[in-house]
């Protein structure tokens, strides 16, 4: 499923912006230094200097049945099955920012401490975990994610949506997060929403899923 949502996810760099360079892709170069190597033999990597934006986009999809748009890039497809069903769904409070790491020759995600307190779908548990968003720095490289970037903060409590584990890393890979207020109440993409309502809107999709599979 990882390589699935990096495919449909991130359009394979193919939506990326390069920082002070007229290139559709890939990091501009500082002058006088080389730009990232091509092989895979990151622990090198950090000595690279550059920067590269690049703009997310999973396109249209939906989630515990409510949809939720693209950020302007031509539709791909959108994703066909419900977001919640494919995922990890857990709650949890966003406790550290940690440091960033290379998960490719040019991909570098950053991943966030998480104290998870409830498991809604998927296989997870209570207790810390790490979840991976795309974009920081790594020594004097660094990838700035611009549309689509989520806004998570420590110290705030959110539902989080969540891939396949990234790279050599056991941090899971980012797909949604919607924060959750003190009074759980979660802030959907159609508005305010009790989370108890939404745990149940996502226990009924996939009690019909699982009646639906042969």
């Amino acid at each position: 499923m990882a390589s699935a949502m990096r495919w449909i996810g991130l359009l394979l760099m193919t939506t990326a912006v390069v920082t002070g360079c007229a290139a559709a892709h890939g990091p501009s170069e500082t002058p006088g230094q080389s730009s990232l190597p091509t092989d895979s033999r990151l622990p090198a990597a950090s000595a690279y200097c550059g920067g590269g934006d690049l703009s997310v986009d999973r396109g249209p999809y939906v989630i515990a049945g409510m949809q939720v748009p693209g950020y302007g890039i031509p539709d791909m497809g959108g994703q066909k099955v419900d977001v919640a069903l494919r995922t990890v769904v857990v709650t949890g409070t966003v406790t550290a920012r940690d440091a960033a790491f290379f998960a490719g020759v040019r991909d570098i995600y950053t991943p966030f401490s998480v104290e998870v307190d409830q498991v809604i779908h998927g296989d997870a548990r209570v207790g810390p975990m790490r979840v991976a968003v795309e974009g920081g720095t790594v020594g004097c490289y660094t990838l700035r994610v611009y549309y689509g970037a989520p806004l998570i903060e420590p110290g705030k409590r959110y539902i989080f949506f969540l891939g396949e584990p990234v790279g050599t890393e056991s941090a899971r890979a980012y797909w949604d997060a919607w924060l959750v207020d003190p009074d759980n109440v979660v802030q959907t993409v159609q508005g305010p929403m009790p989370l108890t309502q939404l745990i149940d809107r996502i226990d009924r999709l996939a009690a019909a899923g699982s009646s639906a599979t042969p």
